[in-house]
């Protein structure tokens, strides 16, 4: 049990570290992944690398080869487009759930954190949704937004190389609002902030753009 118990662990460290790098560009789409790679670059053994793949293939970041092993998934824009469609109700049920549930203090806690944090770091701003979610309680939501994060990461972080103030800023005052009773208005106000990120994405859509590419000129 304990053994099982030790390869989970290991494939649950597999899994993240791979969701940061394909997240951070670090692996990029179409890259080949191996068994024996990931557990050199992770030091573990194959068994907890192959679980962890399994689960990344569930989570739609990469997808099986016809010939066998692995590669970091193309996503296509237009499926992007239409995640951030559900994102945007996922959030919506995050601010009811929080609104009807969660502690004040939890949320003059992470509202004080999202104050200090001026910085606009993507990084930072996506902890701070992901914190919101977990103060829902509803850890299955919890699951799916994590799910949509991965697979939109990458365009959610150049839409914020842009924005990043404004980014900061929405996210601050969503939280005033909840801190606030005002839960009908936290909603609304977290809808358009998703919504700007999927009007990022539609306007890439109409400049021809399909998937992120990271050719290099020869």
């Amino acid at each position: 049990m304990k053994a099982a118990g030790g390869n989970e662990a290991r494939s649950r460290m597999v899994v993240d570290g791979v969701a940061r790098q394909i997240s951070e560009f670090e692996l990029e789409p179409g890259e080949r992944l191996t068994e024996e790679g990931l557990a050199r670059h992770y030091n573990v053994s194959r068994t907890p690398v192959r679980e962890a793949l399994k689960s990344l293939q569930e989570m739609g970041l990469v997808e099986r080869l016809p010939g066998g092993g692995y590669a970091v998934r193309v996503v296509r824009l237009e499926t992007v487009a239409d995640l951030m469609v559900i994102w945007a109700t996922l959030e919506e049920l995050v601010v009811r759930l929080v609104g009807r549930s969660a502690d004040r203090a939890s949320l003059q806690e992470l509202l004080a954190r999202a104050r200090r944090e001026t910085s606009g770091d993507p990084v930072v701003e996506e902890q701070i949704h992901s914190e919101l979610a977990r103060l829902s309680g509803n850890e299955e939501l919890v699951r799916l937004l994590g799910t949509i994060y991965s697979r939109t990461q990458p365009y959610r972080r150049l839409d914020g190389l842009n924005r990043r103030d404004e980014i900061h800023d929405d996210h601050v005052r969503i939280l005033e609002l909840l801190v606030e009773g005002r839960t009908d208005d936290a909603r609304a106000f977290m809808r358009e902030h998703v919504e700007k990120s999927h009007r990022f994405v539609e306007m890439l859509l109409r400049g021809g753009v399909r998937s992120l590419s990271f050719d290099t000129p020869a």
